[in-house]
């Protein structure tokens, strides 16, 4: 296809359909499949520098439109980056016949140059080695980005860097990065710090990013939750097993839906299980009323099953239960039972229990590093999240207006 070779709608149509054929054979996922013709679609439609259907020039001017929207802030490069590959790899497609993936698309260098890319090698084995993939791709993503722009501004030596090098790439990085500045802040001091640098960056903090209060359950919501679950049917029975086990240890729903009966011990009264989020081994007492609900489920409710998992689907085929419908499905069961409590369970999961876990906790002045073993954390400093929840005590840490000036009489 060269530039001025302009596809009607429907040619423009059967090229696209052909296309989503190809990313699917190729083993791309069905979102991205319907994201890249969604948008090609879109291009198609829209009437650019009076040219009409589909053609290369056309979309080559659509995407320099995205660009300047990128530098004026209105999309982020994540956005631009999937915006110019669909463009690029369907213009190809449609000049070659087959589908071919190039990194060129996001005008980003395959690899750094040297001594950058053993700066960056080096600093990723330096690592510590029980940091989970997610963390040393962040580290990675972060490290590699700050290197690529004193690569573009011809700084090699880093320890020699200055306070107004950092403060510039700071100012461009936090265009893309407006809720994760942190990170990219924290990878900076670790890479320069590996450098040698001594430079000292600690003074600088992003502004705060506010965090909402997510909601939790009181004790008289959980009660009428409980007093909805009907407990007749093998589906009431299952339902009022996995609310007892998520109110009375505060587990995820997922480690929930992943027990197995082996991981009960009944004569400890207790259940051990990895959980999926940290990969951490953890032991929680089984609270009697749980381990009763649970009992009642597993003698009387459970379908006959092979599969190990404790808590199955109530309808053939048997076997363990996956989705994030759960939740839904008993709530809205809930709901149906007892109308008053839509509103006050209004965006209220299963994990909503976890929370209300850590709050009551909190509530009862439990030891934070507590609070952390019980919930099963890595880092004690997630759970300082729920001494929010803890009103009374939060109070107190509120200033008074005492030597300010009182503007309003509903202030006094």
């Amino acid at each position: 296809m060269v530039d001025s070779t302009v596809f009607t709608l429907t040619e423009c149509e059967e090229r696209i359909q052909m296309f989503a054929q190809s990313l699917l054979d190729q083993g791309y996922s069905n979102y991205t499949v319907k994201s890249h013709t969604s948008l090609l679609r879109r291009i198609e439609r829209t009437e650019i520098a009076g040219i009409k259907g589909y053609s290369k020039e056309k979309s080559n001017i659509w995407v320099q439109h995205q660009r300047e929207k990128l530098l004026n802030g209105e999309i982020s490069q994540g956005w631009f980056n999937a915006i110019n590959t669909a463009v690029h790899v369907f213009n190809d497609f449609c000049t070659d016949g087959i589908l071919v993936s190039r990194r060129h698309y996001n005008n980003l260098p395959a690899a750094l140059p040297e001594p950058y890319a053993s700066i960056h090698r080096d600093f990723l084995n330096s690592l510590p080695s029980q940091l989970s993939y997610r963390t040393i791709e962040i580290y990675s993503s972060c490290s590699k980005q700050f290197l690529e722009f004193l690569c573009e501004n011809r700084l090699i030596d880093i320890k020699s860097l200055r306070f107004e090098t950092v403060e510039k790439y700071l100012a461009c990085a936090a265009l893309h990065h407006s809720c994760s500045l942190e990170k990219v802040l924290h990878t900076m001091k670790m890479l320069l710090l590996f450098c040698g640098s001594d430079l000292d960056i600690g003074m600088i903090r992003p502004n705060y990013r506010r965090k909402a209060v997510l909601p939790n359950f009181s004790f008289e919501e959980v009660t009428e939750i409980f007093n909805a679950i009907g407990t007749s049917t093998p589906l009431g029975k299952r339902d009022y097993a996995i609310v007892s086990l998520a109110v009375f240890t505060g587990l995820r729903s997922r480690d929930i839906l992943d027990l197995q009966l082996d991981d009960i011990d009944w004569k400890k009264c207790e259940l051990s299980i990895t959980q999926n989020k940290t990969g951490c081994r953890i032991s929680l007492p089984l609270h009697v009323k749980a381990g009763e609900a649970l009992a009642n489920y597993i003698l009387n409710g459970r379908p006959a099953s092979e599969d190990r998992h404790i808590f199955l689907k109530s309808v053939a085929p048997y076997n363990r239960m996956v989705g994030n419908g759960t939740s839904t499905g008993i709530f809205q069961r809930c709901f149906n039972a007892d109308s008053s409590l839509k509103a006050k369970c209004a965006n209220k999961t299963l994990h909503s229990f976890r929370r209300s876990m850590g709050s009551w906790l909190s509530m009862e002045r439990t030891p934070l590093p507590l609070i952390s073993e019980i919930l099963g954390h890595t880092n004690q400093e997630a759970a300082k999240f729920y001494l929010s929840f803890d009103f009374e005590d939060m109070k107190q840490c509120c200033l008074g207006l005492d030597g300010i000036p009182v503007l309003k009489e509903a202030l006094l």
